[in-house]
């Protein structure tokens, strides 16, 4: 009885945590800008741009592990995680909601430059702690 007090009591608290550690990011789509999200089958819906309404949550859903918690802007813009995010395009807002650290940027003016760094600066990263264990 104890036992199972003791886990529905730290399963509780993991919960809160998680909620309380709600990172959110909104930015303006700007004039002739487009956005691509890291869900693979989603890729027919890219780019995402202002006149659009477009919703999706990898978090729970990784889409058959085909996503990735980032998005590239052809105007040299990103948004990254180490986490699943939601996103939601609307009104030329575009919103990013997730559990951990957002990091969103510039890195220079055009979708190779924000891939680039992207890839140099996060992935890189990712690959490597990988690679320790």
């Amino acid at each position: 009885m104890m036992k199972k007090m003791l886990v529905i009591l730290v399963t509780g608290l993991f919960f809160l945590s998680v909620h309380a550690q709600q990172e959110s990011l909104q930015l303006i789509i700007e004039a002739n800008e487009y956005w691509w999200s890291g869900v693979v089958n989603e890729g027919f819906k890219m780019p995402l741009q202002q006149s659009f309404v477009y919703t999706i949550n990898m978090y729970g859903d990784c889409k058959w592990n085909q996503a990735q918690p980032l998005l590239l802007s052809n105007k040299g813009r990103y948004i990254w995680s180490e986490a699943p995010f939601s996103v939601e395009v609307k009104n030329s807002n575009l919103c990013v909601y997730g559990t951990a650290v957002l990091k969103s940027g510039k890195a220079g003016t055009t979708l190779k430059e924000a891939a680039t760094f992207e890839s140099n600066t996060f992935l890189h990263q990712a690959v490597n702690c990988l690679i320790l264990y």
